[in-house]
């Protein structure tokens, strides 16, 4: 059974097999009762095949293709490595996060190419970073605040929204206090912090920052709309009441002005 952590649609230039007629290759990740594997999966109406695919430590979670067809895939928070893989040649590139920091599972790459950015955690403080990384060779290069705990996805605006121009990096703190020694487990629930942040794509300067008025909703993950110019979040909710938490809302909407939750 394929469990998809994160797909994506795949560029139309990408080397893949032959598809059959109203097929689409997808990049995802998924877990067998034996292993972790990202891979190209092809979907059809009625089926689904994997076309190529290779084994991973731990379970992958954002998954980005770049230019040139190679893919970039991040583990789970908390999580210690980070791939980049070549699907016609095989060809892998390993690299390892720092002994005092973990991956939070997603990566972006700059419009033009030149920087990488990951969502990590600070592991002596709890603290959310991004980290900005050479593309290349993918080492860290310098490290800015998120302003927040447990950051998870992160887009660059590609139109201006309301005073924040195009590019602007829009980062979810999810908010949810952890512990690096018990690895997912959450702590301190009362204490949930989660908030969505605009910083300057240069400077790494806090531009802006937004709080739902319900504390109990984590800000998870993030969509860009082209047409209303919003940007989408997915919310996970953390009440202890399970009842109120069966019952909250799972979309905000972030329009330059304000954070809301859906009704």
């Amino acid at each position: 059974m394929l469990l998809a952590a994160g797909s994506g649609l795949l560029p139309g230039a990408w080397a893949a097999p032959p598809r059959p007629s109203g097929s689409t290759t997808l990049l995802a990740a998924w877990q067998t009762p034996d292993e972790h594997r990202v891979g190209l999966v092809e979907v059809a109406a009625r089926q689904w095949s994997v076309q190529r695919s290779l084994p991973v430590p731990t379970r992958a979670h954002g998954l980005l293709v770049e230019r040139g067809a190679s893919v970039l895939a991040v583990a789970r928070r908390p999580g210690d490595w980070m791939l980049r893989w070549h699907p016609t040649s095989g060809k892998t590139q390993w690299h390892w996060a720092a002994d005092d920091r973990r991956f939070n599972g997603h990566v972006l790459a700059s419009a033009d190419g030149r920087q990488l950015w990951t969502t990590e955690t600070d592991l002596d403080t709890a603290l959310g970073c991004l980290g900005l990384r050479d593309p290349k060779s993918l080492e860290k290069t310098a490290e800015w605040s998120t302003h927040g705990m447990d950051p998870h996805t992160l887009l660059a605006l590609p139109q201006a929204v309301g005073d924040y121009p195009a590019g602007t990096l829009v980062v979810a703190n999810g908010g949810i206090p952890t512990l690096p020694e018990t690895g997912r487990a959450k702590r301190a629930l009362g204490r949930m912090d989660a908030s969505l942040v605009a910083l300057n794509p240069q400077t790494g300067a806090l531009l802006g920052q937004w709080r739902l008025d319900d504390p109990w909703l984590s800000i998870r993950h993030l969509a860009w709309d082209p047409v209303t110019r919003t940007v989408g979040i997915a919310l996970q909710a953390e009440h202890p009441d399970k009842a109120t938490q069966a019952a909250a809302p799972v979309l905000a909407v972030w329009d330059g002005q304000g954070l809301r939750a859906a009704t």
